[in-house]
């Protein structure tokens, strides 16, 4: 591994990342380090084969643990930082929970209309 110097000697990671205008101190943060990057390569190598299955998926569930799913979704997309792709299948997974769990003009409804808006 190749150490980073500058003229006042070693130089934290996270500076030179930055002074190359390359992404945010946080997103360094989070990069994984040792023995993790192995595991993150990994990670990201099943993550294109992912992306390259477009079978659909089915999940058997009762109706009670679709709720629970369904509202633990609201909650998950209220995180600010929740947003991009991912967040927005969850929204898409959620709303068709949502038909299921809390048909229109029913109470559940209600409370979940009021879920998305945070009431």
């Amino acid at each position: 591994m190749t150490k980073l110097q500058d003229g006042n000697g070693p130089v934290r990671r996270e500076t030179a990342v930055l002074e190359r205008g390359r992404m945010s101190a946080a997103k360094v943060q989070k990069m994984p380090m040792g023995p993790e990057i192995e595991l993150f390569h990994r990670f990201r190598v099943e993550l294109s084969e992912l992306l390259a299955d477009t079978q659909p998926v089915t999940v058997r569930m009762s109706v009670m643990q679709a709720w629970g799913v369904f509202t633990n979704l609201q909650l998950a997309l209220k995180h600010p930082q929740n947003n991009g792709p991912t967040a927005e299948w969850a929204r898409q997974v959620a709303l068709a929970l949502q038909e299921i769990v809390a048909p229109p003009g029913t109470a559940r409804r209600e409370l979940a209309d009021k879920g998305w808006k945070g009431e």
